[in-house]
């Protein structure tokens, strides 16, 4: 395994580590106001499904198909997109302090996008 692909595949195993993190801290705080159910599908149900698929890719990595690295560049892509556009929605948009949120993503998917990662998925 190439050493960018060694490092996308690292990134997404955090990036999915900080999600089930997340999940947990949102699920109580979700829970202790159970008062709005579209709140709750709305704040918990899309980032269990991106989380899903970030452990379906993660454990799909060793197949070597194409198809995995696509599934994988379009999964970082948006999600760093949609924060960098969030950011820039709201008016926090600073390149200095571009936070983890952003690069991580973006960072995987141009590691995904060399030629390295583009032979190792030739399967």
């Amino acid at each position: 395994m190439p050493g960018l692909v060694r490092a996308a595949r690292v990134v997404l195993i955090v990036q999915v580590a900080a999600s089930v993190l997340g999940l947990v801290v949102m699920g109580g705080v979700l829970a202790a106001a159970a008062s709005a159910p579209s709140l709750f599908l709305l704040l918990f149900l899309l980032p269990a499904v991106v989380l899903v698929v970030m452990v379906w890719l993660v454990l799909r990595w060793s197949s070597r198909r194409s198809f995995v690295r696509w599934a994988a560049v379009a999964v970082e892509a948006v999600l760093g997109g949609g924060n960098l556009v969030s950011m820039l929605v709201a008016g926090r948009f600073v390149w200095a302090s571009l936070p983890l949120s952003v690069l991580l993503p973006l960072g995987v998917a141009g590691a995904l996008l060399t030629a390295p990662a583009a032979r190792w998925f030739n399967r």
